[in-house]
């Protein structure tokens, strides 16, 4: 009998504000944006105001950090986890032209993290997700059938005012912008109290 022992979860959801505070939210990162230095410090060429500015500081994200909360809550539930102590500790936008990308990475000293979708010009490249438990498969298994079982990794199409979270140690990365125009997200970390 087949069992899943190790099985990795990931949470999605469209629409998750009214259109009156997307646009708020849309507006306040072009804002912060404008007046944020870049704050990459990692190997990649995307803007990004993570160490620049926390926008949990910020008043006008408040509504869509409860919003997610409220997400983050229905997504730990789901794993058996408890979240009363869960907040959000880390807020900031990414900003990605022609040409950028985001390697491979996670996110240490957090638990649940995530990606909110602003702008997603047409053609915007997915996010991967990589199956963590192939890491050290040295003698790779031949596969005639790919399924959820097997695969090396998922990916998500981004759309406007969708959320998607997932736990913290999964890696991720975005793969390089070969459109015009600019794909704007707020990504997030969150901990216990």
């Amino acid at each position: 009998m087949l069992k899943h022992w190790f099985p990795t979860s990931i949470y999605n959801v469209e629409q998750i504000i009214d259109d009156v505070e997307f646009d708020c939210v849309q507006q306040a990162a072009l804002r912060v944006c404008a007046k944020a230095p870049n704050s990459t410090s990692w190997l990649c060429n995307t803007y990004n105001t993570m160490h620049s500015c926390n926008l949990v500081d910020v008043k006008d994200f408040d509504t869509l950090h409860q919003y997610i909360m409220y997400h983050v809550r229905q997504y730990t539930s789901a794993l058996g986890a408890v979240s009363d102590d869960l907040y959000i500790s880390q807020s900031w936008i990414n900003m990605a032209g022609r040409g950028d990308y985001q390697e491979v990475h996670c996110h240490p000293d957090s638990v649940i993290s995530g990606v909110y979708y602003l702008q997603v010009p047409v053609g915007s490249p997915s996010i991967t997700f990589y199956n963590f438990n192939n890491i050290g498969d040295m003698c790779t298994l031949r596969y005639s059938n790919l399924n959820e079982l097997n695969y090396a990794n998922c990916t998500y199409e981004p759309v406007e005012n969708s959320l998607i979270l997932f736990r913290s140690y999964v890696q991720h990365a975005v793969k390089v912008m070969q459109v015009d125009g600019q794909r704007i997200s707020i990504s997030f970390n969150t901990k216990y109290r």
